[in-house]
């Protein structure tokens, strides 16, 4: 009985230890490998997780590494009031990866 208590009340580090290492390592790697660009946003949306929560996202595109284009799919935090489509946007990212942020 103690034992499934234990591991029940232990399980949330299951998770959220994972997902903060990732988190870390993404931010780490922006730090000491990115690159800054400016970029324009093509589109603006939100993917529903079907349990009444989900994430928006803004569609950008921007001159990478090499003067290719390129356009990412990148979280956005906290709603798009500061966004809209066709705004131009700062953002760092890592080349030869997909990892996009747009800077504040």
């Amino acid at each position: 009985m103690t034992f499934w208590f234990i591991l029940i009340a232990a399980s949330p580090a299951f998770v959220l230890v994972p997902v903060g290492v990732a988190h870390h390592r993404r931010e780490r790697l922006l730090r000491t490998s990115g690159t800054h660009a400016d970029g324009l946003i093509l589109e603006l949306g939100r993917s529903e997780d079907g349990m009444g929560g989900g994430s928006n996202w803004a569609k950008v595109e921007y001159t990478g590494d090499g003067g290719s284009t390129r356009v990412a799919k990148v979280l956005v935090r906290y709603g798009f009031g500061d966004y809209r489509v066709g705004q131009r946007v700062d953002l760092t990212y890592v080349p030869g990866r997909r990892i996009v942020r747009l800077d504040p």
